[in-house]
């Protein structure tokens, strides 16, 4: 999965993962089924955000990823730009900041668990227990990027 990027570029990516960027597990929200119950699931997001688009655009040229800016409220500030990766984007660049990462590597680390889960894109629904997993991997992740002094 990471025999295309350089060691250098694994490196660079880790470290601006790891000072601008979080790994997340995120709640999505899918159409109602004809069960009544929503498609609601725990899923991997990766994230990194700068004011320096030509850092967004180092990123996004080596793993694809939805690009987003936000416009200051005022004149004062710079536009904010952010590269996000999920599913199988989000796997691979996992995979190729792994033995880089230093701040953001147990995040790394439960998120691989979850990639376990997943199930090919219109293929069947989660097993019986993946979700109640997901959900515990979710709330295992929130408590190591909560804000704050730790505990």
């Amino acid at each position: 999965m990471t025999a295309s990027y350089t060691e250098a570029e694994r490196a660079y990516a880790a470290g601006f993962m790891d000072g601008e960027g979080s790994i997340m597990i995120m709640n999505g929200y899918g159409r109602r089924r004809k069960d009544g119950t929503h498609g609601r699931y725990p899923h991997v997001v990766l994230s990194v955000g700068s004011t320096d688009e030509c850092a967004i655009d180092w990123m996004t040229e080596r793993w694809p990823a939805s690009r987003h800016q936000f416009l200051p409220k005022t004149g004062k500030a710079k536009p904010l730009y952010v590269a996000t990766w999920t599913a199988q984007r989000a796997e691979t660049l996992v995979w190729a900041m792994l033995p880089y990462l230093v701040i953001k590597q147990p995040q790394a680390m439960v998120v691989l668990a979850c990639f376990d889960t997943m199930v090919p894109a219109g293929g069947n629904r989660l097993r019986p227990g993946t979700l109640a997993f997901r959900r515990y991997l979710r709330a295992k992740i929130q408590a190591m990027n909560k804000r704050g002094v730790a505990a």
